[in-house]
């Protein structure tokens, strides 16, 4: 016997089903709530050959006028980040995917043969 697999569907993440298509209004924090975004790091010591401070990921989960509270990814850390200082993570593209043409539809169940074979 052979089974079916029905097509795929796709889904995006509930984030990027409400991400509107142009970026959020800077005079407007509360646009970036629930976010993705990326946050400059924090170079682990100072002088002349301290290395450059490294881009950190990190939700936005609050704000306070221009201030947005982001919550880092990797380590957890709330940090409280001006709005000018972050970019913005694209999410639209999660979810989107193409189907290949010659792509198999039929599975054999393990055991059986196909008519072809026999």
């Amino acid at each position: 016997s052979v089974v079916q697999v029905p097509k795929a569907t796709l889904s995006t993440s509930p984030v990027a089903q409400q991400t509107p298509t142009r970026p959020p209004d800077p005079s407007k924090p509360q646009e970036y709530m629930f976010r993705r975004v990326t946050v400059p790091g924090e170079a682990p010591s100072q002088g002349p050959e301290a290395p450059t401070p490294s881009a950190q990921k990190a939700r936005v989960t609050g704000h306070d006028g221009e201030m947005l509270e982001v919550i880092t990814e990797g380590n957890w850390q709330r940090q409280q980040v001006h709005v000018k200082d972050l970019s913005l993570i694209d999410e639209s593209h999660f979810g989107s995917a193409s189907l290949v043409a010659n792509a198999p539809k039929e599975f054999p169940m393990p055991g059986s043969q196909s008519k072809d074979k026999a």
